[in-house]
């Protein structure tokens, strides 16, 4: 849900960062993008959301994610196209907003991410939030 609330203005493409201004319990904080993230989101930018902007005369949207009328895309939107691309992947596990949030920071631990890093990248107040990503890892590797 924190990227339905991040404007255009807030991705510092110099900077390879993104700065999240509505995050859970008013952390504001700078996500740091690799260069496949930087370049996919550059491609959704400049191919897809300006000129859908230009097309209907909304230049003036500050919203990054946008709908096809050019308005922010609400947390239900979001929802439906990430089901929709579930389906489309074949994948029977349902997703949510939430599960992809766990999937990224699974993959950061995965790959070696500090448990403090990736506290700071999800906007943890605390490790033991934090935690429960690592013990979900472990459940799952049991299973």
């Amino acid at each position: 849900m924190e990227g339905i609330g991040i404007d255009a203005s807030d991705i510092q493409w110099n900077n390879g960062v993104i700065y999240v201004k509505h995050a859970k319990l008013m952390q504001e904080r700078y996500v740091p993008m690799n260069p496949v993230v930087q370049r996919d989101l550059e491609i959704y930018n400049y191919r897809y959301r300006i000129p859908l902007l230009r097309r209907i005369g909304l230049m003036n949207e500050p919203a990054f994610l946008i709908s096809q009328q050019g308005s922010r895309l609400t947390g239900n939107a979001a929802y439906s196209r990430i089901q929709n691309l579930a389906r489309k992947a074949g994948l029977a596990t349902p997703l949510s907003l939430h599960s992809l949030r766990h999937s990224i920071a699974t993959h950061l631990l995965e790959n070696g991410l500090s448990l403090e890093n990736i506290s700071q990248f999800l906007g943890h107040r605390s490790l033991e939030s934090t935690q429960i990503y690592i013990h979900l890892i472990h459940n799952t590797i049991k299973s």
